[in-house]
């Protein structure tokens, strides 16, 4: 593939208990990270960028306060490995089932937790902009929000 194709490719890479973000400007086998964020006593990492590249937001699970869990929303610039913001969350069990997704320009930012919550952020706080409780389920999986998408303009958000 030739390298005048590459140059604009930004890859973003998750691994084990670190975020390690990785710059493509030419392909090298021993490209160095751009940036990595450590966290610690994770369970589950999910990672997402804006179609523009400008924005990656986080999800992660870990252990808080006596062995409770805790879920993390974090949104970075492409360029700084220090949160814009992040937003925490209390889960009833455990935060496996933390999801996430950003909008095209990065402008919004959904995420669902096990504690049956769903989120809208704006890129330039923490504080939700809307949310939502899933309630009335009756086994015990049901409201624990496993999967969530939003449309390119932040108009829908779809949750399950």
């Amino acid at each position: 593939m030739p390298s005048t194709i590459m140059n604009p490719l930004r890859i973003f890479l998750l691994a084990a208990l670190i975020l390690v973000v990785f710059g493509m400007d030419n392909v090298d086998a021993e490209k160095e990270p751009e940036w990595s964020f450590p966290i610690d006593n994770t369970g589950y990492v999910k990672a997402s960028i804006s179609s523009d590249g400008e924005y990656i937001i986080t999800g992660y699970s870990y252990v808080c306060d006596n062995d409770e869990y805790c879920g993390t929303v974090a949104l970075f610039k492409r360029n700084e490995s220090t949160p814009l913001w992040s937003y925490d969350e209390k889960c009833k069990s455990s935060c496996e089932y933390l999801s996430i997704a950003i909008s095209d320009d990065g402008t919004y930012i959904a995420a669902g937790f096990a504690s049956s919550k769903l989120y809208l952020f704006g890129k330039d706080s923490s504080t939700p902009l809307w949310n939502y409780t899933v309630s009335g389920c009756a086994y015990a999986y049901c409201g624990k929000i496993t999967s969530v998408d939003i449309s390119a303009d932040g108009e829908y958000i779809v949750a399950g």
